[in-house]
């Protein structure tokens, strides 16, 4: 099993890449904050405000890129994430919760 701090990375890497391509389909690369830096948050609530994630999974989704965002950061920094911690559901159910939700708005 790969360690924690790189199943986050990937994970997060993955998910940045599928936020921003239906950033780039619905050309709405010029409304995030930081462009290319934008965080996972950040554009999570540009495609919120921006109506592709519909207003009723907007609440959830914003408190997953938190938590999504907040790992990566932690990772970012060099802390290390236990096994414990990583494991405990918070972050898998906030990368899961992305995973239901976007196959729909990719389409």
């Amino acid at each position: 099993m790969d360690n924690p701090n790189d199943q986050i990375r990937g994970a997060n890497k993955d998910l940045r890449t599928r936020l921003m391509g239906i950033v780039t389909r619905k050309n709405l690369n010029a409304q995030l904050p930081k462009e290319d830096a934008s965080s996972i948050s950040e554009i999570v609530e540009m495609l919120i405000t921006n109506g592709v994630i519909p207003t009723t999974e907007g609440g959830k989704s914003r408190e997953s890129a938190e938590v999504i965002t907040g790992m990566g950061d932690r990772v970012d920094r060099g802390e290390i994430i236990t096994p414990v911690e990583f494991s405990n559901g918070t972050y898998t159910n906030a990368i899961g919760r992305f995973d239901t939700l976007l196959p729909d708005i990719e389409r």
